[in-house]
């Protein structure tokens, strides 16, 4: 593990394997899904705090800089995974066409 990927939301893949293709479920571990709650729990709090007449968009607007960064890192995460599973199923159907 990366210092890298310490920072980013873990994924979950389920692989159901059935005649001719492969199924994927995803989710976010339980560690990424309790930052992503506090993260909208916080603009949801901010939002419904500011006044009308002074409105303090600053902690609005790290927070919404966050939840973009989160679902950056959790869609760079997808990719990468994505990319791993069709490299180990493309070494797998070339190493069973081999051995046949």
């Amino acid at each position: 593990m990366s210092r890298f990927d310490r920072f980013v939301p873990k994924l979950i893949f389920y692989m159901a394997i059935k005649r001719g293709n492969c199924v994927c479920r995803l989710s976010i571990s339980n560690r990424s899904f309790g930052v992503l709650v506090l993260i909208i729990g916080g603009i949801a709090a901010n939002t419904m705090s500011t006044d009308k007449n002074d409105p303090h968009y600053a902690g609005l607007i790290i927070l919404s800089t966050t939840l973009a960064i989160f679902i950056l890192f959790t869609v760079m995460e997808c990719l990468q995974t994505q990319m791993k599973i069709k490299r180990a199923l493309s070494t797998y159907k070339l190493i069973k066409r081999i051995a046949l």
